[in-house]
């Protein structure tokens, strides 16, 4: 029964348990007080947009990171998009064996990414997520056929340069866990060096029947990837997060 002092359920775990260490007390307080259901934080992808720098200023109004008549003239350092999913790279870890009369023996090698990544985005009916893609891959496309070249800056040997040996239309996502007050962070997740495999129209034309939203599955090539918890406060990517979005 509970005391008068106590109004809640989590004040009279309080009072049960404030002096008994059993195995009951870390699991009350996991499931009242660490993991709620409802409220249990949110997530955030901010993009690090590509460069496309091929394009110049006759056909600017495609992309252009600082025209003011441009799409993405607002972009800024972010691109900041809604999304319900994602899948990051997998870690593997190849071994070899160590061979013995009793049998192998294995131990790590080698730990490697896998190269793809997906992320689901909720589109507007502008389709702005879906228009910024497709002006991505129309890119790329040019870029291949040979119709535009990148920044010389980019494959002039300069030892001053920070971009030689990249390449311009790659991009970076940080995957970002909030707790629901937007400050503390739980999760961050980077992938850099990536570029879509394809366009998903398909998903543009859904079902009227359940008036649902245009959600936009797009597969990444990936780099490399890492990720970090709240537990790692000296990990250099909570820092680099922390920094890049102060003040969000």
């Amino acid at each position: 029964m509970m005391n008068n002092n106590s109004t809640t359920l989590i004040d009279y775990i309080d009072n049960v348990f404030q002096s008994n260490e059993t195995v009951l007390t870390y699991f009350y307080t996991q499931l009242y007080r660490d993991y709620n259901p409802d409220i249990n934080g949110y997530n955030f992808i901010f993009m690090v947009p590509p460069d496309l720098s091929g394009w110049n200023l006759s056909n600017m109004h495609l992309y252009s990171q600082s025209d003011n008549k441009s799409f993405f003239s607002l972009t800024g350092k972010f691109m900041t998009f809604s999304a319900i999913d994602f899948t990051p790279p997998i870690n593997q870890i190849n071994t070899e064996r160590v061979s013995s009369r009793t049998g192998g023996i294995p131990y790590a090698t080698e730990i490697t990414n896998t190269e793809q990544c997906s992320v689901t985005y909720i589109d507007n009916a502008d389709i702005d997520i879906y228009h910024f893609h497709h002006m991505w891959l129309e890119y790329i496309r040019a870029v291949v056929d040979g119709i535009v070249d990148p920044s010389p800056q980019y494959y002039e040997e300069n030892d001053t340069s920070q971009f030689y040996g990249a390449i311009d239309y790659a991009a970076s996502i940080y995957v970002v866990r909030y707790l629901p007050n937007l400050k503390t962070i739980r999760f961050v997740g980077k992938c850099v060096g990536i570029f879509p495999q394809s366009l998903p129209t398909k998903e543009l034309i859904g079902t009227r029947t359940s008036n649902e939203l245009t959600t936009l599955p797009m597969n990444y090539f990936c780099s490399a990837y890492r990720e970090a918890t709240w537990r790692e406060q000296s990990h250099w990517l909570i820092h680099e997060i922390n920094q890049l979005v102060q003040g969000f």
